[in-house]
């Protein structure tokens, strides 16, 4: 049988293609499209790749890709032993631009490297066509991109879509490419280059800037390097966390107050915003705002002034505003719990900053950037085995996710070179799951453990968030009443506050983000307990009862109902 393809090469850092049509009627045929020396990719049309899968002997197939993981997961995971058979992979890029652009990653991965360096890879027909009509042409510019950082790289090709690609094309003209900056905001991915671009613009401007994302994914890293790269870096970098501060306290120490309710003997108090004075402020949670708080913040901004708390006069201020939540602040303008006309004064500037499972490409940087920083070694590496393990995970928690397990890892194997065991005996300990290698969901018997896993884990926090309940409407509370030493007192605090820590080193064990993100909220409470009684035993009081409490009866609550959620799925 023949069959069109179309062989796409990589020669002096350069990828090129030419037409074929190769004769498929034995394993010899297939074995024929081997090559040592060089990175080929035989690109076929979907449909006719069912022709390849039946030579068992000389290929092997990754079944469906998917996009976000990148061709090099499947094609080309390293291995200590050097695989024999062709890979053969079922893609679905949307376009040609995309379709050659994986490719052109897939090659620059494998480049040095000693392993088979064919390639099977087929996508839709009309993908394939527009290919076709390209290839073997004298001009084949569109493929023929030189490559000196080619994950960066913003010709035609990448695995930006076109839009994207445009942006940051005229965004880099405009401001360039900071070498400085890529230490700051580390990643080699496409959405990396986007959001370092995206930096540098809105670091030139004066006007506010939101920055929207998951948990974990460096949102407040963004903020700090927009700070960083503008013109108010001399000064203060301010951060508020507005889901941690409680709401009626959150005013006074946005604004300030005509009277210092947290130290007696002074006759006000400054407000953060004013305190910033021409640095940034950045509001982070800024979604966690009450509508009332919203009103507050838009007149300031409208106005560039301030009331403190019982004040009647207006107060210049001049802090940069930027504002980052994990929340979607859209459907929330529509949903008429966030105000439209905050929202859009907010949105001045736009930085998104992507999830790490869409950009597992930048596990192996990251990790290295980080094991360096915990190793306090500059120098420090990790093996091709322990980086492929942890391109297999999902990183439900992001970044911080991945940081918390490195931090884990040297603390359990006291090297700097630790293995892929000591890895994997870490993600045992924690409960986390590997993706499959093809994207298939797990079995039945690891969905099980995992489900057993997170309901022991469930119920050590319901035993933890019982302790603090009973301390904090009993002897804690007491203490704190009675004005006792604060040595005494932060001993306990700082004691519960690490056995919340401890729950939230492991955040897919809490079966959902909700959850997570409650319990990881009340480990910020207690810090500001902790903040409030340096400053007035009595304000620390208030804000015990009016605001732990109610906190700890909804946290019982939800892990009640995530238990039983668990209990019904298995």
């Amino acid at each position: 049988m023949q069959l069109d393809c179309i062989k796409i090469t990589f020669e002096s850092k350069k990828i090129a293609t030419c037409k074929i049509s190769q004769q498929i009627d034995h394993v010899d045929d297939v074995e024929k499209l081997k090559s040592d020396k060089q990175p080929v990719v035989y690109l076929f049309a979907n449909e006719d790749l069912e022709v390849l899968r039946q030579y068992v002997d000389v290929v092997v197939d990754r079944g469906p890709m998917d996009n976000r993981k990148g061709l090099t997961i499947y094609l080309a995971p390293k291995r200590k032993k050097k695989l024999e058979k062709i890979p053969l992979i079922e893609a679905t890029y949307g376009s040609e631009g995309k379709a050659i652009g994986g490719i052109k990653t897939l090659f620059t991965n494998v480049e040095g490297r000693d392993i088979i360096k064919t390639f099977i890879v087929g996508v839709e027909k009309k993908v394939f066509d527009d290919v076709w009509k390209n290839a073997d042409k004298e001009d084949v510019k569109k493929f023929s991109v030189i490559i000196s950082k080619p994950v960066c790289t913003t010709t035609v090709g990448t695995s930006l879509d076109s839009t994207e690609q445009r942006i940051l094309r005229h965004l880099e003209s405009l401001h360039g490419v900071s070498p400085e900056l890529e230490k700051e905001y580390v990643g080699e991915s496409d959405s990396a280059c986007l959001v370092r671009a995206l930096i540098l613009s809105a670091a030139k401007a004066e006007e506010p800037v939101l920055i929207l994302g998951d948990t974990g994914t460096g949102k407040e890293v963004v903020a700090r390097t927009i700070h960083n790269h503008s013109a108010c870096k001399k000064y203060a970098f301010t951060a508020v966390n507005c889901g941690a501060i409680p709401t009626e306290l959150l005013e006074y120490e946005l604004f300030g107050g005509e009277k210092n309710i947290t130290h007696a003997g002074q006759p006000l108090k400054k407000g953060l915003w004013e305190v910033t004075g021409k640095g940034t402020l950045f509001l982070d949670e800024i979604g966690d705002l009450s509508l009332n708080h919203q009103v507050k913040i838009l007149r300031a901004l409208e106005n560039n002034t301030i009331k403190r708390v019982g004040g009647v006069k207006d107060i210049k201020v001049e802090a940069r505003i930027l504002a980052a939540t994990n929340r979607n602040l859209f459907a929330m303008v529509q949903s008429n719990d966030f105000r439209e006309d905050l929202y859009y004064r907010l949105r001045g500037s736009f930085v998104r900053t992507p999830t790490l499972k869409d950009c597992l490409e930048d596990v192996s940087v990251l990790a290295l950037f980080f094991w360096r920083k915990i190793t306090k070694n500059a120098g420090a590496s990790l093996s091709s085995d322990v980086l492929e393990e942890l391109s297999r995970y999902a990183w439900p928690g992001n970044v911080r996710e991945l940081k918390m397990v490195l931090t884990h890892l040297f603390s359990y194997s006291q090297r700097e070179d630790p293995s892929d065991t000591n890895l994997k005996d870490i993600f045992y300990l924690e409960g986390r799951a590997f993706l499959t290698p093809d994207g298939s969901p797990v079995s039945r018997d690891e969905a099980s453990l995992q489900r057993a896993r997170c309901r022991q884990h469930l119920k050590r926090a319901d035993e933890v968030i019982n302790l603090c309940h009973y301390k904090f409407k009993g002897s804690l509370a007491e203490d704190i009443k009675s004005g006792e030493p604060l040595s005494s007192i932060r001993e306990s605090l700082l004691f519960l506050k690490h056995e919340i820590e401890q729950l939230c080193n492991k955040p897919t064990l809490f079966h959902g983000k909700e959850i997570f993100s409650a319990v990881y909220d009340f480990q910020g409470k207690i810090s500001y307990l902790l903040s409030l009684l340096s400053l007035d035993h009595k304000s620390a009081t208030e804000f015990l009862e009016t605001d732990m409490i109610s906190a700890l009866d909804s946290l019982l609550l939800m892990i009640s109902h995530e238990i039983e959620k668990i209990m019904s799925e298995g």
